[in-house]
């Protein structure tokens, strides 16, 4: 049996998707529903195991069983991303912010989709929000940095770098720690 890994980032989500426990029954007392909780898992673990369109097609059910269900949308975002649709993995993100007006890695992540695009302006407008509901976020303060470098802004992006390299050094994250040290070396 293959285990699969949880990033924290993913955990972190997990945690805050407002999971109605004890909803469903289990299968074998019969006349059960599979509630939209569980389609959400079972499409994580689908998307964990690079199957793509399952993991839509339970995103979707998930969907169908309770429409205002941001966590699903923003997960179902996250597999279109991967996948460049682009354009319709920021109409889901849109659709878990309207849900879910404070969803930190929905703007995070349309953020990242819009600096790829080259809006840079609109992303940073997503990073900022990302940052005001989660002020220790180091990735949105890399990647607003990196949005405002590509502005010629260097002042604003040596400052969110500064940010996030103090973060990372704090988390412990060698890895964004490295990466941000790397960046921060193009401004001095």
């Amino acid at each position: 049996m293959a285990r699969i890994s949880i990033s924290p980032f993913h955990q972190t989500i997990s945690r805050n998707c407002s999971l109605e426990s004890g909803k469903t029954k289990p299968l074998w007392q019969g006349k059960q529903s599979i509630s939209a909780e569980t389609h959400l898992r079972w499409g994580y673990a689908k998307y964990r195991l690079d199957q793509y369109q399952a993991a839509i097609d339970d995103y979707n059910a998930a969907i169908n069983l309770k429409p205002d269900f941001a966590s699903a949308y923003y997960f179902r975002g996250t597999v279109k991303r991967s996948l460049g649709q682009y354009k319709e993995a920021i109409e889901d993100y849109d659709t878990a912010i309207n849900l879910k007006s404070d969803f930190t890695f929905a703007y995070y992540f349309r953020g990242t989709i819009r600096g790829d695009l080259g809006e840079h302006f609109i992303a940073i407008q997503d990073y900022d929000k990302a940052i005001r509901f989660k002020p220790d976020y180091a990735f949105a303060y890399l990647r607003r940095g990196i949005a405002n470098y590509l502005l010629d802004r260097t002042w604003a992006a040596k400052k969110d770098w500064n940010i996030a390299l103090e973060l990372a050094e704090q988390t412990g994250n060698k890895s964004l720690k490295a990466k941000t040290e790397k960046l921060l070396k193009r401004v001095e």
